[in-house]
């Protein structure tokens, strides 16, 4: 148990500080960045694409007959290689892969301003209105009311360092009352 609380505290400070960074990159420079991130998303799928053509040539058979490597592996690389000569395309779909990110992330805190509040700690309410800020701003990004991408890609910068760096909060707060919590049991 332990080990799991150890990885899931060190998956979540990395995920709220990775998205503070994207955040930045975005808010800072959202024409060169949605581009950037668009040719680095792009390059991963096509990695990918090709490690599953790889495992399709490679795999035992008939044991692992009827698994769909090798058309996983061309659709992913397929797609890959698409957005990485059109990256426009994904900057218009990143929106709403953002819109659905920041939606999760507020569930997320949902659930840990409620976990705080059964708990018994003082500002659990902080967390809740973070998450309903978090869900407010995916809603926004996923019903796009902006006219131009570039003012999209900054607001969903602002909104992911936001976002992050209440990650941070709770995950601090988090430990302190559950650290806490285990001193009062001894």
């Amino acid at each position: 148990m332990r080990d799991y609380l150890s990885q899931f505290k060190r998956d979540f400070g990395l995920t709220a500080a990775a998205s503070v960074v994207l955040g930045l990159l975005l808010l800072l420079y959202p024409e060169t960045s949605g581009t950037i991130l668009a040719v680095i998303i792009a390059l991963a799928l096509t990695a990918m694409g090709a490690m599953h053509i790889i495992n399709y040539i490679f795999r035992r058979f008939p044991e692992d007959a009827g698994r769909m490597d090798l058309v996983s592996g061309l659709l992913l690389a397929g797609i890959g290689i698409f957005i990485f000569f059109r990256p426009g395309a994904l900057i218009g779909f990143l929106p709403v892969v953002m819109g659905f990110l920041l939606l999760v992330g507020g569930a997320v805190k949902l659930q840990n301003a409620i976990d705080l509040a059964r708990m018994q700690t003082p500002l659990w309410w902080v967390i809740l209105i973070l998450a309903v800020l978090s869900v407010g701003a995916g809603l926004v990004a996923l019903f796009n009311p902006f006219e131009t991408g570039e003012v999209l890609l900054m607001f969903l910068g602002g909104a992911l360092v936001i976002d992050g760096l209440f990650d941070i909060y709770t995950l601090i707060t988090l430990h302190r009352r559950i650290k806490k919590l285990k001193k009062d049991l001894r």
